[in-house]
C-alpha cells in the first residue's frame, strides 16, 4: 500500500473520529429481563432490539472483538449474596441477530473462578477482571482466550475492578469501582498495577456496572435513572446524559462498541502501516513490504533479495565499461536478475 494512500486514509479516519461528537455512537447492551441483544443510540437513547439470545443471561459484561461479540456471564446460582456456586461463562453471540453461538466455562490455572466483572477487548486480546476468592473483589486483571482460559494475571491488590473501558487511541485502561452507599469511582489502571483516580461520583446519584470509551468520552448506564451518561476523561467533567427509551423495570447490563463504531479503531499492532481493522496478516514484521491488506504478496522481494538485486545490477549493468549505469542498462540488468532475460548482453 502506498505511503501517501495510507496517510490519506488515516487522516480521513482521524478527522471522522475526532469529529464524532457531532454524530451518534452506537453501543451493544443486554436486556437481562428479556435476554435480548440491544443497540443504544448515544445521542437519542433510542433502543433497537437486535434479537433474542436464547440463553439465560443473569449478569452481563460485553466485549466486541475482531467482529465477534462476547458476554461475560455470572450465573449467581444461589443469588447475588453469595459466590459459593457462581459459575462464570464466556458466551459468544451473533452481533447480527443476537443468537447464542457457544458457551464456555471460564477457568484460571485450570480451575473455576469465583467472580468476574471487568471485560473489554483490545485489537489483539480480551481483558478480564476477576477473583478466585469467594470473599474478595475483582482485583486480578488477565487475558482471556476464546476458550475461556485466563492467563497473564496481574494483581491490583486492593482494587475492585467492577468494569473495564479501553481508550483505543492510546490503549489506556479505565475501571469503575462501586462502593455501595458510599461512591462510584472511576480509575485509570496503570501498567505497574497501581490506580490513578479520575473522579468520584456520589453513589446516591450514580450506579454503573459497565463502561465503554469512544474518543476520550467514557459512557456508562446509570441504573438509578436509566440514563446513558458520559464523562470526558481528560477534564473529568460530566458531559451529557440521555434517557434510554426502555421501561425502567428492564435490567440493562453491559456496554460495548458496536460494529458501526469500528472505523475509529486506528491501531496498527504489527507496525506495518496498515491499521488493524484492514490488516488480514496481523503479525507481519514492521519493516515488511506489504500490500493494502497488510500482507506480503508472493513475488515481492525481501530486504536481502533487494540487496542481492542491487549488487547484480551493478555487476550486469555496466555494459560499456564506463563505471556508470544509465537507465537502459539498469532496466536490462533488472530483467536479468529477475529471470526475464538471459544474461547475453554485449
Amino acid at each position: 500500500m502506498k505511503k501517501t494512500s495510507k496517510i490519506l486514509y488515516l487522516c480521513l479516519i482521524i478527522i471522522i473520529c475526532l469529529s464524532s461528537n457531532l454524530f451518534a455512537a452506537f453501543f451493544y447492551s443486554i436486556n437481562c429481563k428479556t435476554d435480548e441483544l440491544i443497540k443504544i443510540d448515544s445521542e437519542t437513547g433510542e433502543i433497537e432490539v437486535i434479537g433474542s439470545i436464547g440463553y439465560d443471561i443473569t449478569s452481563a459484561d460485553l466485549a466486541y472483538f475482531q467482529d465477534r461479540l462476547f458476554i461475560l456471564n455470572n450465573t449467581y446460582e444461589d443469588g447475588f449474596e453469595t459466590l459459593e456456586n457462581n459459575n462464570v461463562e464466556l458466551v459468544e453471540i451473533s452481533p447480527y441477530n443476537g443468537s447464542k453461538i457457544s458457551v464456555k466455562p471460564v477457568r484460571y490455572n485450570g480451575s473455576k473462578i469465583a467472580l468476574a466483572e471487568g471485560f473489554n477487548a483490545f485489537s489483539d486480546v480480551i481483558k478480564i477482571a476477576f477473583t478466585v476468592n469467594v470473599d474478595a473483589s475483582s482485583e486480578l486483571l488477565g487475558d482471556i482466550d476464546l476458550d475461556g482460559n485466563i492467563t497473564n494475571a496481574k494483581d491490583y491488590k486492593t482494587a475492585d475492578i467492577d468494569a473495564l473501558g479501553i481508550n483505543h487511541f492510546n490503549n489506556d485502561l479505565y475501571s469503575i469501582d462501586v462502593e455501595p452507599e458510599v461512591k462510584t469511582s472511576i480509575y485509570k489502571l496503570n501498567n505497574d498495577a497501581t490506580l490513578s483516580k479520575i473522579i468520584d461520583l456520589d453513589f446516591s446519584e450514580y450506579k454503573a456496572n459497565d463502561i465503554v470509551i469512544m474518543n476520550s468520552i467514557l459512557y456508562f448506564i446509570n441504573h438509578y435513572d436509566n440514563k446513558l451518561h458520559s464523562i470526558n476523561i481528560d477534564d473529568t467533567n460530566l458531559k451529557n446524559s440521555v434517557n434510554i427509551n426502555i421501561e425502567k423495570s428492564n435490567l440493562i447490563l453491559g456496554l460495548s462498541k458496536s460494529k458501526e463504531n469500528d472505523i475509529c479503531n486506528i491501531m496498527d499492532s504489527d507496525k506495518d502501516g496498515v491499521i488493524d481493522q484492514w490488516d488480514e496478516c496481523p503479525s507481519t514484521a514492521s519493516d515488511s513490504f506489504v500490500n493494502k491488506i497488510g500482507c506480503t504478496p508472493q513475488g515481492l522481494y525481501t530486504e536481502d533479495q533487494m540487496n542481492q538485486m542491487v549488487n547484480s545490477i551493478l555487476l550486469w549493468g555496466d555494459t560499456n565499461g564506463d563505471n556508470k549505469i544509465n537507465l537502459i542498462e539498469a532496466i536490462k540488468a533488472l530483467r536479468i536478475t529477475s529471470g526475464v532475460t538471459e544474461p547475453n548482453i554485449k
